[in-house]
């Protein structure tokens, strides 16, 4: 399974643009509705952007520092 880190990242993007020019809570057909939470966004996007900036260079994965021997 392909995980596309640039689209999960475009996709929080738009979610925080959103909340910061139409505001955290609306009212829609008399319900008040709360947006996603802005700081679990934020800290969505600070893990996602080293990801999907690893994987456009294509070194997708993880990488390995140190190997202790067996």
């Amino acid at each position: 399974m392909l995980v596309d880190y640039a689209a999960q990242l475009a996709e929080v993007n738009r979610a925080v643009t959103a909340i910061t020019e139409r505001g955290q809570r609306y009212v829609f057909q008399g319900r008040e509705l709360t947006r996603a939470d802005l700081g679990m966004l934020l800290k969505e996007r600070a893990r996602l952007e080293p990801l999907a900036l690893r994987q456009a260079g294509g070194r997708g994965g993880v990488r390995v520092r140190r190997v202790v021997p067996l």
